[in-house]
């Protein structure tokens, strides 16, 4: 993660769009990619799925 922090201030500092454009498609990945959340308790059927 280190060698990154140059590189980051730098594109904070001088680039902020870019910056934050990249932020967002790193966010965006991991939202995409992200475990699906516990099942809700009795499983699927008690909220009148089939």
């Amino acid at each position: 993660m280190t060698r990154f922090l140059p590189l980051a201030e730098e594109l904070a500092k001088e680039q902020p769009e870019l910056f934050a454009m990249l932020l967002d498609d790193v966010y965006v990945e991991h939202v995409q990619h992200a475990p699906a959340g516990p099942e809700p308790e009795g499983g699927p059927s008690e909220n009148g799925a089939a």
